[in-house]
């Protein structure tokens, strides 16, 4: 929306209503009119109140588009999240923007002040920048690493060869149903391939924490063969039944829990908790 509204020319909108022989479709005043309907729903969209979703799933990504038809793509920072009962909704779009922790922050807050609250969990790639801004507005929610991006890190790193075998078992870990087992799982790579593939071995352990978030948070239908953080293709069937409702509910109780005890508010925390992670060394 905000490309269409930003970058699209009086020329641009004409080009795109012409008929095969190349006479313009629209007068300029249509035009005009146009331009500045676009203009007015991305105010509209950018301004609305968020706080009617209740988000419980946040998914945050750098995407490159076109602004102008023959030009390059250039970034565009985009939020969107899933709803308890599975509907999906985009939230938010930035056009130009970099990933580093100061721009990112502000447009979590741009969100936050417009009424968005603590999700069950947010899901990034490994985008350093990203990383510390979710840590900062989003103390209270589980960050969980992208695990598209994080197979597609992988396999750059794994021989040909080897990869079946060696994406079966770390796709094994990842989607473990707890993170106690994933974290067994886990050892068991470690101690079979470190000798034999060392880089794609710490590449797997690298924040491998937040690689394991979801166990906990329910998924509305089970799908094997689909990567938990990859839940698009499924919240939106059979989705907000009373129990994943509860599963929420303790998911949320725990991550407060979990909160208040690393900020000294609480002395006791889960004992399946693992240590807050507030960085990453890998950026992809």
């Amino acid at each position: 929306m905000e490309l269409l509204a930003r970058g699209l020319s009086v020329r641009d909108i004409e080009d795109a209503f012409r008929d095969e022989s190349g006479r313009s479709l629209l007068s300029q005043t249509a035009v005009s009119e146009i331009g500045e309907r676009l203009w007015a729903d991305y105010q509209e969209f950018a301004s609305r109140d968020l706080s009617e979703y209740g988000i419980v799933y946040l998914f945050v990504d750098g995407i490159a588009e076109r602004i102008r038809p023959g030009q390059k793509r250039e970034p565009v920072l985009a939020a969107w999240g899933f709803t308890a009962s599975g509907a999906k909704v985009l939230l938010h779009l930035m056009a130009g923007s970099k990933e580093d922790a100061e721009t990112v922050s502000a447009f979590f807050q741009d969100m936050r002040r417009r009424g968005l609250g603590d999700p069950l969990l947010v899901v990034s790639d490994g985008a350093a920048g990203i990383i510390k801004a979710i840590e900062t507005c989003f103390p209270r929610s589980a960050r969980q690493r992208c695990l598209a991006h994080r197979l597609r890190n992988l396999v750059a790193k794994t021989p040909e060869d080897l990869w079946p075998e060696f994406k079966a078992r770390v796709s094994a870990a990842y989607q473990a149903p707890s993170r106690a087992i994933a974290r067994e799982l886990a050892a068991g790579v470690v101690a079979d391939y470190q000798t034999e593939l060392p880089t794609a071995t710490a590449c797997f352990m690298d924040d491998f924490e937040a690689c394991i978030a979801h166990p906990e948070c329910p998924s509305p239908i089970a799908v094997p063969s689909v990567p938990p953080t990859c839940w698009s293709a499924c919240l939106s069937r059979n989705a907000g039944s009373d129990l994943e409702r509860r599963q929420m509910r303790a998911v949320r109780e725990e991550l407060d829990h979990e909160y208040q005890a690393h900020n000294g508010l609480n002395p006791t925390a889960s004992a399946d908790a693992a240590p807050i992670q507030l960085s990453s060394t890998s950026r992809t």
